[in-house]
């Protein structure tokens, strides 16, 4: 295949995608908000509950378009996010090295998903946070591939800026240390360079523990959102744990309380429970945190059982583009919107967890058959996998929406394990 050609063919595929993607933008209803977006719209840091990144875009075009910046924020979402796609090409051929087209494929199943686009409708940070993603499989699969101090910087980069949009992309910044500590390990010639990638990725954890510190201030927990109490006692209750706690007349309270609202776990039960524990929310979050850890450690297997339960009921979920917030132009569009839906969105969480299990298997068997880590397969398997098991135990609903940014990590692990499948396959069909 010549340069031209190439380069032909991944015009064609994004206009495809572009065109797609104006029937589907032209068919709802643009700047819809859902149920968390008042508290970006409304940011009030001291909260110590979403990070600063989407608030400043949406803080930037209120200033500009007072009456019209969910469409100034939507538009941006839609730039940045087609532009994103690039870069999954770019990675995606340097993964493929050019042998068949099964990277154009991906790109367009991937920019033609309705689950993909239409968070960029929203007024919501899952949008940002795909095209980050995205940015940093880049910027890592290169470095992996170059070892290009450039990359490392784009690593580090990305990492804080998706960090700053959602808390949960946190543990990528670990990740890097451990990867870099690995290749520091099994690549003695580039040590060089992964010296230069680990010293970046120790001062983007140090940015992190200072996030932690201020949120420790404010808001008593050291801890990268304030959300991290909610949840434990979202666990508690749902688990029944709380009716261990040796107060046994706060246990009182708080069951009239779980009663009267039907046993939910939404916020109108949490918030009440939280108010119990002091008047300012400092205080609030300090003592939910406390009772939420001492009910848990009462019933550790049940707490983890109720973790691997979430896990089970997750991983049939698939990542939909229907949720109760979008608004449709007509009954036609949704019916459009749907096939769309039918064709280009087939992955559940469950297929992503089962190709993460089997990369990484594959990932220790070269290892151990070739004696050389394929940092790549090993990397992109154990990202991918990072995605669900930190929003189980972080979260505890919402699971699609949540793990919506493990798509990328799906996509760019498709072509790693579909690529030697259709090797073969078109060297048999050659003889």
């Amino acid at each position: 295949m010549t340069i031209s050609t190439k380069k032909r063919n991944f015009y064609i595929c994004m206009l495809l995608i572009l065109l797609v993607q104006i029937f589907y933008y032209s068919n709802v209803i643009l700047g819809q908000t859902y149920s968390d977006s008042n508290s970006y719209i409304n940011w009030e840091p001291e909260l110590c509950f979403r990070m600063f990144l989407y608030p400043l875009i949406i803080d930037f075009w209120q200033i500009i378009f007072p009456e019209y910046f969910s469409l100034g924020i939507v538009l941006t979402q839609i730039i940045i996010s087609y532009l994103s796609l690039i870069f999954l090409y770019k990675t995606l051929c340097i993964l493929e090295k050019g042998e068949t087209n099964l990277a154009l494929v991906i790109l367009l199943f991937y920019g033609c998903s309705p689950a993909i686009i239409s968070w960029n409708t929203i007024i919501l940070s899952e949008s940002l946070t795909l095209s980050l993603t995205v940015f940093f499989i880049y910027f890592t699969v290169r470095w992996l591939t170059y070892f290009e101090n450039r990359s490392a910087i784009g690593i580090v980069v990305t990492c804080f800026l998706a960090t700053m949009t959602k808390t949960a992309f946190f543990v990528y910044g670990i990740a890097i240390i451990c990867l870099a500590l690995l290749v520091l390990l099994c690549n003695k010639e580039k040590k060089k360079q992964t010296i230069f990638l680990l010293t970046l990725s120790v001062l983007l954890l140090l940015s992190f523990l200072i996030q932690c510190t201020y949120n420790y201030i404010h808001c008593g927990l050291f801890s990268m959102s304030y959300l991290s109490s909610r949840h434990s006692l979202v666990h508690a209750l749902r688990t029944g744990l709380y009716l261990n706690h040796p107060d046994k007349q706060l246990v009182s309270v708080i069951d009239t309380i779980y009663t009267d609202n039907d046993y939910s776990l939404g916020y109108n039960t949490t918030s009440a429970v939280m108010a119990l524990f002091g008047e300012s929310w400092k205080e609030q979050n300090i003592g939910t945190s406390s009772f939420a850890k001492e009910c848990l450690m009462t019933g550790p297997f049940q707490y983890f059982c109720d973790l691997a339960q979430n896990m089970v009921f997750a991983c049939v979920r698939k990542f939909d583009h229907d949720y109760s917030a979008f608004t449709y132009t007509s009954s036609f569009s949704k019916a459009g919107i749907n096939l769309l839906g039918l064709i280009f969105n087939p992955v559940r969480i469950g297929y992503g967890i089962i190709l993460s299990l089997f990369g990484i298997f594959l990932s220790i068997k070269q290892w151990l058959k070739q004696r050389k880590c394929p940092f790549i397969l090993l990397g992109t398997s154990c990202g991918l996998i990072l995605v669900p098991i930190s929003t189980i135990a972080g979260a505890y609903s919402e699971w699609t929406r949540l793990m919506i940014y493990m798509l990328p990590f799906v996509y760019v692990l498709a072509v790693m394990l579909l690529r030697p499948v259709l090797n073969t396959i078109l060297f048999k069909l050659k003889k």
